[in-house]
């Protein structure tokens, strides 16, 4: 009995089957297309017992399977720049909670990813809060959208990550515009006279903050701020800062109006981080807020090994 149980275990933390190819980084007309289309799909899908990971790099498929950030992940080059589309099937009976293990061995299995984790002292910036306090306000409870609201003038879905995502334009001003998402509420995005991208974000917790500001770091920034619950802010980041995170997040460039924190999983290397002593830091400072660099211990994955090109469908 007890082999019988191990072996049904055994079967459940695999795909029933999966097929994988190399995608291309979309160009910037492509990504224009998709987006107005509303059939941007970018990230880790569900559908049934279908699953789906689209333009996905390594890291971002390895961050999945070991519970780490992107950004902590080493390895050959490669690994952030090379994406893949997986389509797959889970076996009936088996629940989105199960992925992780499933695609850890499909890895293995297809890519021969060989790969450890680390929990080393390293240095981050801690978020922490001002000493005369922080200065946002308590964020509005969130409503649920009616389930047959009809979509606006100029309004586009979009999916990242299994979160849909909606853009619109219209109305909101010369090289504006505002997004809508389950995570964040509406967001406005706009360019001010000098450049920069003002983003006024209904709802954030201090923890989505952290993770938002990390591609933009020489070092990743965690939450010390104690404070619980979604706040509402306003975010004034420079070109570099976007361009940074477009190119971590592995799309081939910046895509206009994704929502703060929504960038797709991934990280390319070669990116210079933002100066934490210059625009960004003067952003957080406004909140109310500061970042301080410290040692602090960071769960990192090494991947030794893998092959770039998987073995055939």
């Amino acid at each position: 009995l007890l082999l019988v149980a191990v072996a049904a275990f055994s079967f459940a933390q695999t795909f029933e089957v999966a097929t994988i190819h190399q995608a291309a980084a979309p160009n910037a007309q492509d990504l224009r297309r998709a987006v107005q289309a509303g059939t941007l799909r970018i990230g880790q899908q569900i559908s049934g017992n279908q699953v789906s990971f689209n333009l996905m790099p390594l890291r971002s498929l390895a961050a999945i399977v070991y519970d780490v950030k992107p950004l902590q992940i080493t390895g050959p080059d490669w690994i952030g720049s090379q994406a893949y589309n997986i389509t797959a099937l889970m076996p009936e009976g088996s629940d989105p909670t199960q992925i992780p293990a499933m695609l850890q061995a499909l890895l293995k299995d297809r890519f021969k990813l060989v790969a450890h984790k680390t929990d080393a002292a390293q240095d981050v910036y801690a978020l922490q809060v001002a000493k005369d306090g922080h200065k946002m306000k308590v964020a509005p409870v969130p409503t649920e959208p009616a389930a047959d609201a009809a979509a606006k003038p100029g309004e586009r879905s979009l999916n990242i990550g299994g979160q849909q995502i909606t853009v619109n334009q219209a109305g909101a001003g010369a090289g504006s515009a505002v997004v809508s998402s389950a995570a964040n509420g509406a967001q406005k995005i706009s360019m001010t006279p000098d450049g920069k991208m003002h983003m006024e974000i209904e709802r954030m917790t201090m923890a989505q903050l952290a993770e938002t500001l990390t591609p933009m770091m020489d070092f990743p920034v965690v939450d010390r701020t104690g404070l619980t619950g979604a706040f509402s802010l306003a975010l004034d980041m420079s070109m570099a800062d976007i361009v940074g995170i477009a190119r971590k997040a592995g799309v081939g460039g910046a895509i206009a109006g994704l929502p703060a924190g929504a960038a797709p999983a991934g990280a390319t290397p070669g990116m210079a981080a933002a100066d934490p002593g210059g625009d960004l830091t003067a952003a957080v400072q406004k909140l109310g807020l500061r970042l301080d660099k410290q040692k602090a211990p960071v769960a990192a994955l090494v991947i030794e090994s893998a092959e770039k090109t998987p073995t055939e469908n």
